[in-house]
């Protein structure tokens, strides 16, 4: 179909095409930029195994999913504390984490800024 007296023209002209190259190369460059931002945003979050916490949690209350965002407790030992509290009674210092399973020294060390007991059982605990 004609158009002003002329034929329409699908040949690109070399100017055309460096000037389509360009634009190519430009956006290919943002995305590729964006994508590193991103994947360094990614790593850097992957990198944390767990997030700050900026609270503390209470033994004698917290659910096992509170304990795993404490260092060094992992689901299994998180699932041991809860087991720990419903067989012998309340908490009656973070010092007794020594007796739950899976639980040292060292990992009650890492977790005390965490945790905090409250109210311990009035009850006496049977042996």
């Amino acid at each position: 179909m004609k158009r002003g007296g002329r034929g329409m023209n699908w040949i690109w002209k070399a100017r055309d095409l460096q000037t389509l190259l360009c634009l190519t190369v430009v956006l290919c460059g943002a995305l590729l930029a964006h994508l590193l931002q991103v994947a360094g945003d990614l790593r850097e979050f992957h990198g944390s195994s767990r997030p700050p916490l900026d609270y503390r949690i209470d033994l004698n209350e917290g659910a096992w999913i509170e304990y795993v965002m404490v260092p060094g407790v992992g689901e299994k030992t998180a699932r041991a504390i809860v087991g720990w509290r419903e067989r012998h009674g309340s908490f009656d210092s973070i010092d007794q984490l020594d007796q739950v399973p899976g639980i040292g020294p060292v990992t009650r060390e890492k977790a005390r800024p965490y945790l905090f007991v409250s109210h311990p059982d009035p009850t006496p605990k049977m042996p």
